[in-house]
């Protein structure tokens, strides 16, 4: 049985009102998920029908496209629990994405966006300042964390860490800062958020000198760069810091 278009035969309708065990309620949906509803000849809604025991009908304006609404026929308390099922199905979610990064969400042609559509059975497009993603709400969680995972990797940040000053003296008697940023340069662009591409990371460490804490000198790290480089390039330097505190408390009084 497919998913019928318009509302039916109209002179019925009056007389399906009068019979509580089966009428109708009017719900809407975001316009471009009733494509995604409508993929393989309407297979979602068909199950939704099946399941429920509910007739689903999509309402249509004069140019005969959909309009976003849809009506639920069946037994009363049935319907509602159909309807919530439907906007599980019918979900949107916007992504704000950055104008420099646009590219890099929808890829060459289109490819990427095309990817994540196939993959995950959702929509996308772009809807300034960002996208769109229409799905099930399960698919479109899916792809939104992946595409602000992948926005958040290369948007510029900064981070600050202060730390005891004779410990970073003694760090950068072993390394140095730009030894630091260059590893965590290539880290960064070595982890791939799929299916986008690994886009050019940077990252600059620098230190300054702060007042005393208690009576200790101290150092303020800064890191400024992209995400993922930012995140990479402090962990390191927390590891080394906390490695040198630790030799320190293991040294003979």
């Amino acid at each position: 049985r497919g998913v019928s278009s318009g509302r039916g035969v109209s002179s019925g309708r009056r007389g399906r009102r009068s019979v509580s065990v089966h009428s109708e309620i009017d719900i809407e949906v975001p316009r471009d998920s009733v494509y995604c509803l409508l993929q393989n000849s309407g297979e979602r809604l068909q199950e939704v029908e099946k399941e429920f025991g509910v007739r689903i009908s999509l309402l249509k304006n004069a140019a005969g496209k959909s309009t976003g609404e849809m009506s639920i026929r069946g037994p009363e308390g049935i319907r509602g629990m159909a309807a919530m099922r439907i906007r599980e199905l019918a979900h949107e979610e916007n992504v704000e994405v950055p104008a420099d990064l646009m590219g890099c969400i929808i890829g060459r042609r289109g490819a990427i966006i095309q990817a994540l559509e196939t993959e995950h059975e959702v929509r996308m497009k772009s809807d300034p300042p960002g996208v769109k993603i229409n799905g099930s709400k399960a698919a479109c969680t899916v792809v939104a964390t992946k595409v602000r995972s992948y926005v958040d990797s290369l948007t510029t940040t900064t981070k600050e860490r202060s730390v005891r000053k004779h410990l970073v003296d003694h760090l950068v008697s072993q390394t140095s800062f730009a030894a630091i940023a260059s590893q965590a340069i290539r880290s960064a662009e070595e982890q791939r958020v799929e299916p986008f591409t690994s886009g050019r990371h940077k990252l600059t460490i620098k230190q300054t000198e702060e007042e005393p804490s208690d009576g200790v000198a101290m150092t303020k790290i800064s890191f400024q760069g992209t995400g993922a480089a930012v995140r990479l390039g402090l962990q390191a330097v927390q590891e080394k810091v906390d490695e040198l505190g630790v030799k320190e408390t293991e040294l003979p009084a």
